[in-house]
């Protein structure tokens, strides 16, 4: 029974995924890795992690991730892996990647567990202005909204994000966000939406100046959504550029 509803899943993750928008931007498989860190060991965890990017490096692995930090200490590493033949080869490098050698921090005492998932991109349900407030290198921080979506939903979600995305097209928004998707594991459908800002605090001024020009329209798409999701959760990240990976030229 779980091959048979494995299967299914996966044709509805093959039927939900652009081929390309608008013949400019194609979705990206990504692995996600959620690292949940003990506390108090955060020093430990970095200085461990900053040694694997080491052996990254000497390994000459092509993958490259980015890092960021919830206020809760979870650690998450996004590696764009680009479809599932990438995804393969990226475990090909991974595996020779070399051991923690002895006298190196062990990261593992500083864990008390893992959690990763495979997530697809859809840049046709995000917004991407034409001149953004900020660009991707001011981003210091964002956040995360995942919308656990029901069962048999997911067409009206995307119904909804459409007309979000209208509705900023419309009023020429300067602020970008994303959204992905997560089909596959006991949780799924989660849809994802990320904001960005130069701060938590930025993203909390922008958010209520977006209230104020179109605080009606917004709350309308809004009590749309929510009869279609499980449950909402909104947590807040901070970017972590010192601690992702940039393969070595």
């Amino acid at each position: 029974m779980k091959k048979v509803i494995y299967a299914v899943s996966a044709a509805l993750v093959i039927a939900w995924i652009p081929q390309s928008v608008d013949g400019q931007q194609e979705s990206v498989l990504q692995h996600v890795a959620e690292v949940h860190v003990k506390p108090g060991q955060e020093q430990l965890f970095e200085a461990a992690h900053a040694a694997r990017n080491e052996r990254l490096a000497a390994a000459g692995v092509t993958f490259l991730f980015r890092s960021a930090v919830t206020e809760a200490l979870v650690y998450r590493f996004v590696t764009p892996v680009g479809d599932y033949e990438g995804l393969a080869r990226r475990g090909e490098e991974m595996s020779e990647v070399a051991a923690r050698a002895p006298g190196q921090p062990n990261g593992n005492e500083a864990i008390d567990h893992v959690d990763s998932y495979l997530r697809w991109t859809r840049p046709d349900l995000g917004y991407q202005p034409e001149a953004p407030r900020l660009e991707t290198a001011d981003w210091q921080a964002f956040q995360r909204v995942r919308i656990y979506v029901k069962q048999g939903m997911m067409g009206e979600v995307f119904d909804v994000f459409g007309d979000v995305r209208d509705l900023y097209e419309r009023n020429d928004v300067p602020e970008r966000y994303t959204v992905s998707l997560q089909s596959l594991g006991s949780d799924g459908p989660i849809v994802e939406v990320q904001l960005f800002g130069s701060s938590m605090a930025d993203i909390y001024q922008v958010g209520m100046e977006l209230e104020e020009s179109m605080g009606a329209e917004m709350n309308s798409l809004r009590l749309r959504l929510g009869p279609l999701a499980r449950r909402i959760e909104v947590d807040n990240l901070m970017i972590r550029r010192d601690m992702g990976y940039q393969p070595p030229n």
